[in-house]
Formats: structure tokens, C-alpha cells, sequence
């Protein structure tokens, strides 16, 4: 256990600073902006992790299928981040296929994110429009 702490602590230190600048992003964007996610704030298009932190909060408080709603690809976001943390801290070994796995969760999400656009936006949050975007006040 005090090897999985060690190798936990080793990436805070190594990743600390970038951790921070996104929840600072994060951050300022929630409170600046009324939305939680920068490309929301750019374009007022929802982007593909719309809905993941609800998603996982929902899944946290038990709601499996308001979970589902808010982004079907939690599923296979949660599958990967147990997958890091096992290979990873639980381990401590690199995993060879994990970029591929990445790679292939990262397509799989834009792909809902696109059937979604398609079938659901405007109308089903978490796929709405952001009306206060910098775009359409440039334009």
C-alpha cells in the first residue's frame, strides 16, 4: 500500500502543475461564465465531454440512468481510468496498450458525440446551446 501512495505522489508532483492549470481554467470559466467548460464558453456548441462531470456525479450518488443520460460514454471513460490506476499505482507497470485504448475511447466518444448532435441538440441538455459564447459576441 505504501508503494501505491509513492507512485500516486510521484505523479502529483510530476503532473501538479498541470492539474492546476486546468482546474483553474475550470474554475474561472465556472465563475466568470456560467459554464464549466472552455469550448462551451468559445463556440456555445457543447463539446464531446458535455455532461461527464454530471454523469459522474450521478453515478456517484447511485443514479445509473440519469448517468447514462447526461453522456453514454462514461461507461467506457470509467473502464479506462480503472484500467490507468490499476496497471499504474495498483501494479506499478506501464501498460503498452493503454495509448491504443485511449485512442480508441477517444473515438468511440466522439462518435456518440456526433449521433448525439445529430439526434438530440438543441433540445436535451447537456446538448444545448450557450447563448453568452465569445464567438457570437464577436459576431
Amino acid at each position: 500500500m505504501k508503494q501505491v501512495f509513492a507512485r500516486i505522489w510521484k505523479d502529483i508532483k510530476a503532473y501538479g502543475l498541470i492539474v492546476g492549470v486546468v482546474v483553474a481554467l475550470w474554475a474561472t470559466c465556472n465563475l466568470l461564465f456560467d459554464t464549466a467548460c472552455l469550448f462551451v464558453f468559445l463556440t456555445g456548441l457543447p463539446c464531446p465531454g458535455c455532461g461527464m462531470g454530471h454523469a459522474l456525479f450521478s453515478l456517484v450518488t447511485g443514479n445509473i440512468v440519469q448517468a447514462h443520460l447526461y453522456n453514454p460514454s462514461i461507461w467506457i471513460w470509467l473502464l479506462l481510468g480503472m484500467c490507468f490506476f490499476l496497471y499504474r499505482y495498483i501494479l506499478g507497470r506501464q501498460c503498452k496498450w493503454m495509448g491504443w485504448f485511449l485512442a480508441a475511447v477517444a473515438v468511440l466518444t466522439v462518435a456518440i458525440y456526433l449521433y448525439r448532435m445529430v439526434n438530440l441538440f438543441p433540445s436535451e441538455p447537456p446538448l444545448t446551446y450557450y447563448e453568452g459564447n465569445l464567438l457570437r459576441s464577436w459576431f
